[in-house]
C-alpha cells in the first residue's frame, strides 16, 4: 500500500461512521479528562476496540458502548503497558534518587570531588539506559497490546 493512501486512509478513519462526530465528541472529553484514571482506562479499552475491529478486516469505526466491556479491556491494556514500563521508570527513579543523592553529599560539605563526579557519571549513563529501555517499552507496548486484541 504506498504511503500516501495509508496516510489518507488514517485521516479519513473516524468518518467512515455516521456518528463520528459523537465517537470524537466521547474519546475526546475522555482524553481531556485523562489526569483521572477510568477515562484513560475507557481511551484505552476502545484503542484494543479499534484494533480488534480492523485486525478482522472490518473498516467501520466502533463506537462508545458497552461500556463495561470497554472498562475491561482498558484494565486489560493498562496492565499490559505497566508491565512493559516498569522496568524503565525503575531504572529512571535510580538514576534520579542517585543523581540526588551524590550532589547532596556534595552540597553537604563531603568528599565533593569525587562525589560530584559520580554523580554526573549515574546521572549521565543511568539516563541513558532509561531512556534506551524506555524507547523499547514504547516499541514494544503496541505489539503487545495488538497481540492482546
Amino acid at each position: 500500500i504506498p504511503l500516501d493512501t495509508m496516510i489518507r486512509d488514517a485521516l479519513n478513519y473516524l468518518r467512515t461512521d455516521d456518528n463520528w462526530t459523537r465517537t470524537v465528541l466521547i474519546g475526546g472529553i475522555l482524553s481531556l479528562l485523562g489526569v483521572l484514571v477510568v477515562p484513560t482506562v475507557l481511551v484505552l479499552g476502545y484503542l484494543v476496540r479499534v484494533l480488534r475491529e480492523t485486525m478482522h478486516g472490518g473498516d467501520r469505526t466502533p463506537v462508545f458502548d458497552e461500556w463495561s466491556d470497554l472498562f475491561v479491556d482498558g484494565v486489560k491494556a493498562f496492565a499490559i503497558t505497566l508491565a512493559y514500563g516498569v522496568v524503565p521508570a525503575a531504572v529512571g527513579t535510580a538514576v534520579v534518587a542517585g543523581g540526588i543523592l551524590s550532589f547532596a553529599v556534595v552540597a553537604g560539605g563531603g568528599n565533593g570531588t569525587a562525589a560530584g563526579g559520580l554523580g554526573v557519571v549515574v546521572v549521565i549513563v543511568g539516563g541513558l539506559l532509561a531512556l534506551v529501555l524506555g524507547l523499547l517499552a514504547a516499541y514494544v507496548v503496541p505489539a503487545a497490546t495488538a497481540a492482546f486484541a
